[in-house]
């Protein structure tokens, strides 16, 4: 089951039981779930980057490990956003269960193709968020939901800019390594 179709199927499972500490006169129950599930899903590529960067200092691969302990943190503060934005309306955030997340990889080269395709996947998933907010005449969030597609924005052209060096460099284990230091400078 992809993470968009278990977003739907938990927003079909959502029951009118909502405790009145996280009901709004400004948000639906609609975007509530999402802004929960936005947490979730940051929180989740957090943890998908924290393997991956603890995978990439075991292989030597000690400034991609930076890289990607630094596109952990970044995760956490996206995650923030949406929790803020609940607390900004007296709604408190859900805290839900991460998914396991994968620990091993074939490589340096598999990394960014994962990389990239996590980044896809997140940026649809922020996109669903913008047209939530949109359709529900919701301007407050929509505000916050674009927040989150102009980083989408910033995070396709990283993944793309990794695909690119990847191509430049090979997949040679001498070209990995050096593919490895040119990455310092995007620290």
């Amino acid at each position: 089951m992809t993470n968009l179709e278990l977003l739907k199927k938990t927003m079909a499972n959502k029951t009118s039981t909502t405790s009145t500490s996280t009901k709004s006169n400004f948000l639906s129950d609609k975007i509530i779930t999402l802004l929960n599930y936005r947490i979730n899903q940051e929180e989740e590529s957090s943890r998908i980057y924290k393997s991956m960067s603890i995978w990439l200092d075991d292989k030597a691969y000690f400034n991609a490990s930076k890289l990607w302990d630094k596109y952990s943190g970044e995760e956490l503060k996206h995650a923030d956003w949406a929790r803020e934005h609940l607390l900004s309306f007296n709604i408190r955030p859900e805290t839900q269960p991460i998914n396991a997340v994968p620990n091993e990889f074939s490589g340096l080269d598999d990394i960014i193709r994962k990389t990239l395709e996590h980044e896809t996947m997140v940026t649809n998933q922020c996109k669903e968020l913008a047209k939530a907010a949109q359709d529900e005449g919701d301007t407050l969030t929509y505000t916050l939901a674009h927040k989150y597609c102009a980083e989408q924005v910033e995070e396709m052209k990283k993944s793309w800019d990794l695909i690119t060096l990847l191509e430049v460099y090979g997949t040679e284990k001498l070209a990995l390594a050096l593919l490895d230091h040119e990455l310092e400078n995007y620290l």
